[in-house]
């Protein structure tokens, strides 16, 4: 990071303890080796702070239903003792009370959106089940977040069938002007994702993962080129703690990649700081 650039890290991962233990045990058996499994809460949010992040988006997501509430509540009592985070909802398809939750969450908890993780809750983008949560979002003006990309699944894998970037056009199409972020750059399908940033300006996405992963394909030529075409509408995030590699290589990739100062102003926070202007998210000022 260069001296004095604020950073924004658009895509952080904290759960409930027993939460995150099932979490590390799934990741696990799949063979990835995180070398940030296990810490404890305090443990992580120092981490970020000592590497400079300055403001935080802190995405839950459910991977069964009924469940939501308490996460929700659990993530507004973080945001609320960590006022640089700013917390987004969660909520299950087969949940009875999304609109109760969504609004209870967005409207009275000032939550700047709601982060849906497809592979887990293993619906597709453009399932019927999913418009009433996009519905109340969007009626709002909120921030969907969306993993819709097929990256860092692989074909036999099931998480895989419930993803694909063509599914997110219905999305689009029903909800002109979503505010939607796609993590990870859209990969594996970084052409289509260019695509779909060309046709639709509300679009963004975010940098998580895919920077200085030493397991993408992708030459970073082509990540380099990407951004600097989309530099208004691409977001700084980590997925930390749920990496393989580290954060703070993440920023010097983008600090190598993006030498043009204004470029890299607007990717590390100006971009994610105008997406949630006027969202009024707990913590939407610093403390």
């Amino acid at each position: 990071m260069i001296q004095g650039e604020q950073v924004w890290d658009a895509h952080i991962h904290l759960f409930p303890e027993r939460l995150f233990a099932a979490i590390w045990g799934w990741f696990d058996r799949f063979g990835w080796d995180i070398p940030f499994a296990g810490w404890d809460l305090d443990s992580y949010l120092s981490f970020l702070q000592d590497m400079g992040v300055d403001r935080g988006f802190l995405l839950p997501y459910c991977h069964k239903p009924g469940m939501a509430m308490d996460l929700n509540r659990w993530v507004r009592s973080v945001a609320l003792a960590n006022p640089w985070l700013i917390p987004f909802a969660s909520v299950h398809p087969e949940d009875e009370e999304i609109a109760d939750t969504l609004a209870l969450c967005l409207d009275s908890w000032g939550f700047a959106g709601l982060k849906l993780q497809l592979a887990v809750i293993k619906y597709p983008a453009d399932h019927p089940a999913l418009v009433p949560a996009c519905r109340e979002v969007y009626q709002r003006d909120k921030i969907l977040i969306l993993h819709a990309g097929t990256a860092p699944y692989a074909p036999g894998q099931e998480e895989y069938k419930a993803l694909g970037l063509r599914r997110v056009l219905p999305v689009l199409e029903a909800f002109p002007g979503l505010k939607l972020i796609i993590p990870h750059f859209g990969l594996d399908e970084l052409g289509l994702m260019q695509e779909i940033l060309e046709a639709y300006p509300k679009v963004c996405v975010d940098t998580s993962w895919a920077l200085a992963n030493p397991k993408l394909e992708v030459p970073e030529s082509e990540l380099a080129g990407f951004m600097l075409a989309h530099r208004d509408r691409i977001l700084f995030g980590t997925d930390f703690p749920i990496l393989e590699h580290s954060p703070r290589d993440m920023l010097s990739a983008l600090n190598r990649l993006v030498p043009d100062a204004e470029t890299r102003r607007l990717i590390l926070h100006a971009n994610a700081q105008r997406l949630v202007a006027g969202s009024d998210a707990v913590g939407s000022q610093p403390g």
